[in-house]
């Protein structure tokens, strides 16, 4: 029996699907593809794919953002594996990383959800390129006190959303992201990230589990304009509010976090950067940019 479920959100880009199948399926993990699509071109695609698998579920289209909160939630409850993991269909998965971790999480009951590396790839003229390496370190968000990881994340923000997680923790995540329906999309992983840590233990693994794709023209935040970030800043202080009421926090602290954060990364040394600049020039298969982040999983 697989472990791990595979959750696809679509919402068109239909360009991107075939690439995400091709480069993502894998017959050790299950799928759930959830398709709120304005058009019917995605549906197409997966008309002509059969696997027992994966499930490919036409549901009402994305109208509004509650829409989409609920089409997500909805689908995790059908989820039958004990840990899954969210992806977008631009994006693809590391299976070695991603098993490593899934080793991990199954051996280690204390772990609620884990999460490798992020690393990016841009696509271009028909040609992938390495674009980040090993980026989006969680470490210093590990602690077993759940306050203190709520504490960390908040001061030194990181992407925590492409974790993979024990379904009964990323069911709540969303019955959360449900029940507040952020007004702004793009602070759903905010929510997601808080209403997780305070509800599990999170875990940093040294791999790459996901790669980006880093120059998306079609990508949610490309989209948003800058009006529209800034109004959205004003939310994540609601959510925070949310969050501490509900789960009884000391809401002052959070917003001392919060006002304290400044995003902080650790400088690579020369070689490194020198190796991996080479890289990056040179256009690459999708199977040979996982072959160099699993080789080169050495270099911090």
């Amino acid at each position: 029996m697989n472990k791990l479920t595979i959750l696809l959100s679509l919402k068109d880009r239909s360009e991107e699907t075939e690439k995400w199948y091709k480069n993502n399926y894998h017959k050790n993990f299950n799928y759930i593809i959830a398709d709120g699509s304005m058009g019917n071109e995605n549906q197409k695609i997966f008309s002509k794919i059969s696997h027992q698998n994966l499930i490919y579920l036409r549901i009402n289209k994305d109208m509004a953002y509650h829409d989409y909160y609920k089409k997500v939630y909805d689908a995790s409850l059908m989820i039958k594996t004990p840990f899954v993991m969210q992806v977008d269909n631009d994006d693809v998965i590391n299976f070695l990383g991603v098993n490593e971790c899934l080793n991990k999480i199954n051996q280690d009951k204390s772990i609620s959800f884990i999460s490798g590396h992020i690393s990016g790839f841009n696509y271009k003229n028909r040609k992938y390129y390495l674009s980040d390496f090993k980026e989006n370190n969680c470490n210093h968000i590990l602690n077993n006190n759940n306050f203190n990881q709520i504490e960390n994340y908040l001061k030194n923000y990181r992407i925590i959303w492409y974790s993979i997680y024990r379904t009964e923790l990323f069911q709540k995540a969303w019955d959360d992201c449900v029940q507040f329906s952020c007004k702004h999309v793009i602070n759903t992983e905010f929510m997601h990230g808080l209403s997780s840590l305070i509800n599990g233990k999170f875990y940093f693994y040294n791999n790459t589990t996901y790669i980006r794709n880093t120059n998306q023209s079609n990508s949610i935040y490309r989209k948003t304009s800058l009006e529209e970030i800034k109004k959205s800043k004003n939310e994540l202080f609601k959510i925070i509010n949310y969050i501490s009421e509900k789960y009884n926090l000391d809401k002052n602290k959070l917003f001392d976090f919060h006002n304290k954060r400044k995003i902080i990364y650790k400088r690579r040394n020369i070689l490194s950067r020198i190796v991996l600049t080479l890289i990056r020039k040179k256009h690459l298969s999708m199977n040979q940019i996982i072959y160099v982040l699993n080789k080169l999983n050495f270099i911090s």
